[in-house]
């Protein structure tokens, strides 16, 4: 980085598909190793949670990630998530009712719970 007071963030959606792709877990988790150390954040997006629990390397990706948005799931990865990150009883339950602009986020020492309002202009997006 030239200008080190910038920080950056790099957005990956649908993730899984570059999960799949040659040399995809390997990138990913080198972006998220590194990023921190550069001042840099790295969003991953995906739908398909089970993606990264089907291997060891993709397991490592999220032992690295310090923070994890999670956003409204079906109850299969409710439960999945639950267990991947020994949240509380009764968060899987939340997890399926959050509904549109409401998250949970996951830090390392606590949950918080996120609303995001949208601006009326914003709903015909």
């Amino acid at each position: 980085m030239k200008d080190q007071s910038t920080a950056n963030n790099v957005m990956l959606d649908e993730v899984w598909a570059l999960l799949k792709a040659p040399g995809g877990v390997g990138a990913i988790e080198n972006m998220a190793r590194r990023f921190r150390k550069r001042k840099a954040g790295l969003w991953m997006a995906t739908q398909e949670v089970r993606e990264f629990l089907d291997s060891g390397d993709t397991k490592k990706i999220l032992s690295i990630v310090g923070n994890t948005f999670l956003m409204d799931q079906r109850p299969t990865e409710a439960s999945l998530l639950q267990n991947l990150y020994s949240l509380p009883a009764g968060t899987e339950n939340v997890l399926t009712h959050l509904g549109t602009g409401r998250g949970l986020m996951v830090l390392p020492d606590k949950i918080l719970r996120v609303s995001v309002s949208v601006p009326k202009e914003w709903h015909s997006y």
